[in-house]
This record gives structure tokens, sequence and C-alpha cells, in this order.
């Protein structure tokens, strides 16, 4: 795994105007958010409703919550690049910030199936917030911090979530590639990744 400081890398090695690539239709990095804005107002108000009705409001209360949101990030970003192949422990998986986007990303620089990417998309908004409300459900208890955790992890999540929409332009079949911040998809070949 590499860290890296900026956008997420193009490959010199990589042509997507050989070989049968198709540029998927998405936004710019901006424009992006901008779409992911109705989720995250969405699981805004989620947030603002557990902060005002589970958290105590006090300096006390909220230092957890900024700690919380310091260490969500690089997690976050960290199971993202455990879905790629090799686990994220090949070179070809990258994490970074690009500051000038107030982006946070990993990056895979490879080929994968359309649906490894979307579980590479989707898998940590399943591990730190779907799971973990569910298993409180299961138990029958109730930790502030986890539902706090689950919304905020919800928030992060909401450009995710757009940019699964967005791979729903390819064919389940496809095989799909990043080059930079964009992202290209062709028909599957017979030796398709995974």
């Amino acid at each position: 795994m590499r860290f890296q400081l900026g956008p997420p890398p193009a490959n010199p090695a990589f042509d997507p105007t050989a070989g049968g690539w198709i540029k998927l239709k998405e936004p710019n990095p901006w424009l992006m958010q901008l779409l992911a804005l109705p989720i995250a107002v969405g699981v805004g108000v989620l947030l603002m409703w557990a902060m005002t009705r589970l958290v105590d409001l006090r300096p006390s209360g909220i230092v957890p919550i900024l700690v919380v949101l310091l260490l969500l990030l690089p997690v976050h970003e960290m199971i993202h690049a455990l879905i790629h192949p090799g686990n994220g422990r090949t070179i070809d998986s990258i994490v970074g910030f690009w500051p000038k986007k107030l982006v946070c990303y990993a990056h895979y620089d490879g080929p994968l199936s359309r649906n490894r990417f979307i579980a590479v998309l989707i898998g940590p908004f399943l591990v730190m917030s779907v799971v973990p409300l569910l298993v409180e459900a299961m138990l029958r208890v109730n930790f502030t911090w986890v539902a706090v955790l689950a919304i905020v992890n919800g928030l992060a999540a909401s450009g995710d979530t757009a940019a699964c929409l967005l791979l729903l332009q390819a064919p389940r079949t496809a095989t799909m590639r990043n080059q930079g911040y964009y992202t290209w998809w062709r028909p599957a070949a017979p030796d398709r990744p995974t």
C-alpha cells in the first residue's frame, strides 16, 4: 500500500483510449460532492438529531465525538483498501488525501470487476454503519457512541454512495479501471479480474 498527498495518480502504462475502454459519465470532484449533498444532508440531519438527543453537548461530551471524527476517515479509507485485490497490501493500493478538493480516497491502480468496484465503495458503510447498528439491535443494547459513529460514517460515505449509482452505467460483467480520478470500463474479457 502506498500513501499519497494530492489527486489519485494517473498510470502512464494504462492508455484507456486503447483496448476498448469507455469513459464513465461522471462529474468532476466538486460536482460529485455536490451530487452527494442530498445524501449528506439526510445523514447530517440524523447526526444533528443524535447530537441533540443522545450526546452530552458540554465540552466533555463533544471531545469524544471529535476524536471519532479524526479517527474515522483513515479507518474508512483503510476498509476500502482492504477490499482491493491483495487486501490493500500491494503497491496498486493507494490511500490518499487531495487537499485542493478536500477529498480522502482509496485508489486501486489496476482492473476490477464492476461488482468488486461497488464492494470497495460500499464496504466502509456496511462495516462501520450498518453492521454495528444491526449488532446493537440483535443484542438489544444501545451505545450512544455506536450510533454517532454509524451516522458520522454514513455522512463520510455519501460520496461513495453516489459513486455506486454512477457505476450502474456499466454492465454487471464489466471490467472497471481508474486513470487518475476518472473511471473507465469495458466489456469483460474471458479472464475477468475479481
